[in-house]
């Protein structure tokens, strides 16, 4: 329960801040849950597309069945989605009883920010997703040579973060990180200022 408290809070938090944010909050909570209603609205579009081909109803269950999609597996301790439907960020309930501990691991680990460690933090990186997708952060001319002069020089680990290391070759990452080390520390290195400082300007720009 005080997970999922500390979850609804920094979401409530960070919406009241960004309300345009607010569009892509379709849902929000397990991200089981979330994955297995994507998988159900998959099956479901693909059975409508069988039966306005107008096949009897045994022939569309057969091909419904046949190439219905696989249901995605969960990893990781949160995720973003952006779909129209259930769109929203939501944590992986095989956590939820250790996430106090995990995250002080994590944040001990330097394998998230040193500022991680907090439920904020983790809500801040996947909602770093959904402004990056809002004002499309990772086509930045600035950010996109500062996450090159990163990976270049090898310092993507003591700049920024272990995990935005391993996933050097995406610039999402970088751009989450970064951000949600910009709204939980009270002195951002200088590659999460300058992540932050453009979202905030850009977004202000765009919708205030």
């Amino acid at each position: 329960m005080a997970l999922v408290n500390d979850w609804n809070k920094a979401l409530y938090e960070t919406i009241k801040e960004f309300p345009e944010l607010r569009k892509n909050q379709y849902f929000t909570g397990s991200s089981q849950v979330q994955v297995k209603k994507l998988y159900d609205l998959q099956v479901e579009k693909l059975t409508q597309k069988f039966i306005a081909m107008g096949l009897d109803p045994e022939e569309v269950a057969r091909r419904a069945k046949k190439y219905k999609p696989r249901l995605k597996k969960v990893s990781g301790f949160a995720q973003s989605m952006a779909d129209a439907s259930i769109g929203g960020i939501a944590f992986n309930e095989a956590y939820e009883k250790s996430a106090a501990e995990i995250m002080r691991d994590v944040a001990d680990s330097g394998y998230w920010a040193k500022v991680s460690g907090s439920m904020k933090y983790v809500v801040d990186h996947e909602l770093g997703h959904q402004l990056d997708n809002l004002l499309l952060i990772r086509e930045n001319k600035d950010i996109k040579r500062l996450f090159r002069k990163l990976k270049k020089e090898k310092l993507l680990k003591t700049e920024v973060s272990i995990y935005a290391e391993e996933n050097a070759t995406n610039i999402k990452e970088f751009i989450a990180e970064s951000w949600a080390e910009y709204r939980n520390s009270p002195i951002p290195r200088e590659s999460a200022k300058k992540v932050g400082d453009l979202i905030v300007k850009q977004y202000g720009d765009r919708f205030r």
